[in-house]
């Protein structure tokens, strides 16, 4: 099915909205760099530390289910 220029669906509306970002130098989208490189010690350390904060948040749940299991 081929759509007119006036169609109104979202596929529409989008392509034409990308071809105006596309076609407009001010409103072009700037090429953001890839995610910064993380050096491996430091990302081995990132999840020690959040698998210890998580350890310690089950501990205190565990804690908290035994007490209203108690009552």
């Amino acid at each position: 099915m081929k759509h007119e220029a006036s169609c109104t669906c979202a596929l529409c509306v989008a392509y034409r909205a990308a071809m105006r970002q596309n076609v407009d130098p001010l409103m072009r989208k700037k090429i953001q760099p890839t995610r910064a490189i993380i050096p491996v010690e430091q990302a081995i350390a990132q999840l020690i530390e959040a698998r210890d904060c998580y350890e310690s948040k089950i501990s205190e749940i565990d804690l908290a289910l035994k007490d209203l299991m108690d009552i």
